[in-house]
């Protein structure tokens, strides 16, 4: 939920999302390379690729407004992102592929809203199927709050641990970090501090790791 096309292009560009030239994925076999061409959109930019399946953006003739997409190559079953009714609009963050597990971050866009309220979504990307979706932040929502995704690890399994960030929508420079994972559906807040290192979160087989304050911190990822 977003106030105007230059705030949202900006959040878009601090989460840092990866953008790469489209075409075949690297290190695919000629057959699996065969079969990545059914996911090469006309126009399509690649957000992130592994051997199962690709995740693009389209741009559309409105300037700065995007579609998401990802697809599978193995069928080349294809399907949109969770997006609003505002088709275009909405600002998508940290986008990850681990095995068949796809996951993300999207503020959903809003007219009349001022504020950006981030959620996470999983799916698994061969069905498009939606496996867990729920708030980035443990606030509920309000509209004099915004939220958005820094980083976010995946595992093959679906589940997903990240690093949130909230505030105030006027003052932006204030407010909060979380540290939060999603296991089997299930939210959990693992920390939280003004002095979380954004940049830090990693993952480690069955474990997420974080820094706050300069401390090294962990937690199970199941």
């Amino acid at each position: 939920m977003v106030g105007t096309r230059r705030s949202r292009a900006a959040v878009a560009c601090g989460l840092g999302v990866l953008l790469v030239a489209s075409g075949p994925v690297a290190g695919l076999g000629p057959a699996q390379a065969r079969s990545s061409s059914r996911c090469q959109a006309a126009g399509s930019t690649t957000v992130v690729a592994n051997r199962v399946a690709r995740v693009y953006r389209v741009a559309l003739q409105e300037p700065g407004h995007v579609r998401y997409f990802a697809c599978a190559y193995a069928r080349g079953r294809t399907f949109h992102l969770a997006e609003s009714r505002f088709v275009g609009e909405d600002t998508y963050g940290a986008v990850e592929l681990a095995g068949n597990a796809l996951a993300y971050s999207v503020a959903l866009a809003c007219r009349r809203c001022e504020n950006s309220y981030a959620r996470v979504y999983v799916h698994d990307v061969r069905s498009g199927r939606v496996t867990a979706r729920t708030a980035a932040v443990s606030l509920a929502y309000d509209a004099e709050i915004s939220s958005e995704v820094r980083s976010l690890v995946l595992r093959r399994n679906g589940a997903a641990a990240w690093i949130a960030s909230v505030h105030p929508h006027a003052y932006p420079a204030t407010g909060d970090i979380e540290v939060m994972k999603l296991e089997g559906g299930r939210r959990t807040l693992l920390d939280t501090g003004p002095k979380i290192d954004v940049t830090s979160l990693k993952l480690s087989g069955a474990s997420v790791s974080w820094s706050n304050d300069g401390e090294a911190r962990q937690a199970k990822l199941r």
